[in-house]
């Protein structure tokens, strides 16, 4: 009886996945055009996490590096802004060279 059962489940998986192909088949265009609206709301994001991927090395580096010696109570809140907008200068700078 079990092994019906799981013949007949395979089955009706087969023809469950031969719908949704033709399904598919029959809609290209619709799914399509929703992929590539999907793609255009995605790509700032994935634009701005590239910038933010690149600019996290000299943020890295000028954080621990530069700042990383001076032992202040003070410069200590003051470190993640500086490096930040270290960051963004330099990259500014580099526009205008």
């Amino acid at each position: 009886m079990k092994k019906k059962f799981n013949k007949m489940a395979s089955v009706l998986i087969c023809i469950t996945f031969a719908v949704f192909l033709l399904f598919i088949k029959d809609n290209v265009p619709v799914i399509w055009g929703a992929i590539c609206n999907f793609a255009t709301i995605l790509t700032p994001f994935v634009y701005a996490f590239g910038i933010a991927y690149i600019l996290n090395f000299p943020y890295r580096f000028i954080q621990n590096k530069l700042f990383g010696k001076i032992k202040s109570k003070h410069f200590e809140k003051a470190k993640k802004p500086l490096s930040l907008l270290l960051t963004y200068l330099f990259l500014r700078y580099r526009d205008y060279c």
